[in-house]
């Protein structure tokens, strides 16, 4: 009822043009639908927020996106160098090509040329021919293109090298998708390897210990050994709950290692135990924390403090009037 008897307000032609371009800016931003423009929903929050405002039709919005289009089009071609041309191919079947040019200032300009779904087979071949594509529909000469910077997907690679033979395109891969398959592939190795350490040290002790060899320069050789490995292990194995070891804890907490295996079974129930202690520490303490409400209508916030700590912060509701 309200939409029906409220006051008009004013809409000048400066305001009409604002909204319109804030409508296309949200399209293109959240890349919805032209069509949205005539939904019953979206109509009425527009109402909302001027009645007296035209809500622009999907006709007026495509002869604008062509408008900004043809302007995009024009400063590529004026471009003597565009930087690089960045792809990428993702899970849901998209690709997605943005150009990255010095304007006139000399300021760095970026611009999302296309984000489009892929129907076809992903080949190299037709990725190559995609980008061909979307640098055809927006008139970009080839040899202002220096370089397409990509991931390392195994098709993308392979395009991309189809577009240097082709067009001398310089292939570059993305520097932060490098750095994260070294540092992936750097801590599988770290991985191997310390899960390697615990088990050669139970081997180790175990042999030094063999009753097999007798000699007095062997036996003396095995104490010798078993002195050095424990007295090398021992700040990293010894293990109290008044001072308790970070790395036994971080064993205990971590799946590959929690069982302990290459501790005594004393030892290992004393850490799991710290460990089941400091946990139930920490939630009684998330507990204590958490505002209760009293009886007399007040929130406050209790916790399992000694006398002589701050006391519990009292919160009064306001009362309705």
């Amino acid at each position: 009822m309200d939409r029906y008897v409220r006051t008009a307000t004013s809409c000048s032609t400066e305001t009409a043009a604002e909204f319109s371009d804030s409508i296309l800016n949200m399209i293109v931003t959240d890349m919805r639908p032209l069509s949205m423009v005539e939904d019953d929903g979206f109509k009425s929050m527009i109402y909302t927020f001027n009645p007296k405002y035209e809500l622009p039709s999907r006709p007026f919005l495509s002869k604008k996106y062509k408008c900004i289009k043809g302007k995009l089009k024009k400063a590529l071609q004026e471009t003597d160098s565009i930087a690089y041309i960045w792809t990428s191919v993702a899970t849901e079947a998209y690709l997605g090509v943005t150009c990255h040019y010095l304007g006139e200032d000399w300021e760095m300009l970026s611009h999302c040329l296309t984000t489009t779904p892929l129907e076809e087979r992903h080949t190299a071949a037709n990725i190559a021919e995609w980008i061909e594509d979307v640098t055809a529909k927006f008139d970009i000469p080839p040899e202002n293109i220096k370089a397409v910077v990509h991931d390392n997907g195994a098709n993308v690679v392979a395009a991309a090298k189809i577009l240097q033979e082709r067009h001398r395109w310089a292939s570059v891969r993305d520097a932060g998708h490098t750095l994260n398959l070294v540092v992936q592939s750097s801590l599988k190795i770290h991985q191997a390897i310390s899960k390697c350490v615990a088990a050669l040290v139970h081997k180790l002790k175990n042999n030094i210990q063999s009753p097999d060899l007798e000699t007095a320069p062997v036996r003396s050789f095995q104490a010798h050994a078993k002195e050095q490995i424990t007295a090398r292990l021992q700040g990293l194995m010894e293990f109290t709950p008044e001072s308790p070891n970070i790395t036994l804890l971080a064993a205990a907490l971590d799946p590959s290692f929690r069982k302990l295996k290459f501790l005594p079974a004393d030892q290992v129930f004393e850490v799991q135990s710290t460990v089941q202690n400091m946990a139930l520490a920490v939630a009684a303490k998330k507990q204590a924390w958490q505002p209760t409400e009293s009886e007399n209508g007040t929130s406050s916030t209790a916790h399992n403090s000694q006398k002589d700590q701050t006391p519990t912060t009292v919160m009064k509701k306001k009362s309705s009037s």
